[in-house]
């Protein structure tokens, strides 16, 4: 009973490390993403690669925040599992998406309290 209790405390462990690995690498996405749609900037490089000079706005603002940032440096990019980076096209593209939702729910509910308030 007691090695159970320890394989699920490790797998637990795991996990809560894990978890917290996404966290930081989406919401350290979720910023570059909203800086870049602020600005209106180009996500994607020409040359993404490794030995790239300019490997494209999305992936130089995460090595940067990375670089400036020890909690983010941890998780992302190299330091990420492989296939969770959170540098694909489409994940950068349901960011920008749920973004979107979000500031036309804000809109929409401005034009409501405007109409409910300016009788």
């Amino acid at each position: 009973m007691r090695q159970q209790q320890s394989i699920h405390a490790s797998f637990e462990k795991q996990f809560n490390q894990d978890k917290h690995g996404y966290r930081i690498r989406l919401a350290a996405s979720i910023d570059v993403v909203r800086l870049l749609v602020k600005q209106g900037l180009a996500f994607r490089g020409h040359d993404e690669s490794k030995l790239s000079l300019n490997r494209g706005n999305f992936l130089e603002i995460i090595s940067f925040y990375a670089q400036k940032c020890d909690e983010v440096r941890k998780f992302v990019l190299e330091n990420a599992p492989q296939n969770d980076q959170m540098t694909c096209p489409k994940i950068q593209k349901d960011i920008v998406n749920v973004l979107w939702r979000m500031m036309c729910l804000r809109m929409f509910q401005r034009m409501i309290l405007f109409c409910l308030f300016k009788q």
